[in-house]
């Protein structure tokens, strides 16, 4: 599984990028990206199939990465879960995330929301 994982905190980067190998082993190819403008050049050249995207980021809100993503050829079947401090899932959901969470979340909920949105529930 290509996975992308997108928010201007490096040290949350960072975790993630480490709890997805260990959740996934060598199922898993991970990128980051640590601002909108990034995540979209690297979510055009590593295709991703899941995106970790945060809303609040510099450059680019996360609304508008997600519009951007989902207007890409490779944009139209990839998972795509957002999280914010703030309650957008009406927004996002309206932007075409499959998921939304608010923060502060465990690692445990983001799991199972990526095991839902994986399942197609």
């Amino acid at each position: 599984m290509r996975i992308l994982v997108v928010d201007d905190d490096a040290t949350l980067v960072s975790l993630l990028k480490r709890y997805f190998q260990m959740k996934y082993s060598t199922e898993a190819s991970i990128e980051t990206a640590l601002n909108g403008k990034d995540a979209l050049e690297i979510f055009d050249r590593f295709e991703p199939e899941l995106v970790i995207l945060d809303h609040m980021m510099p450059k680019m809100d996360g609304m508008h990465v997600l519009d951007e993503m989902r207007k890409r050829p490779n944009g139209k079947n990839v998972k795509i879960l957002i999280y914010s401090a703030f309650d957008l899932r009406r927004e996002a959901g309206a932007h075409g995330a499959n998921a939304f969470m608010q923060k502060p979340a465990t690692v445990d909920q983001m799991q199972a929301a990526i095991d839902r949105m994986l399942a197609g529930k």
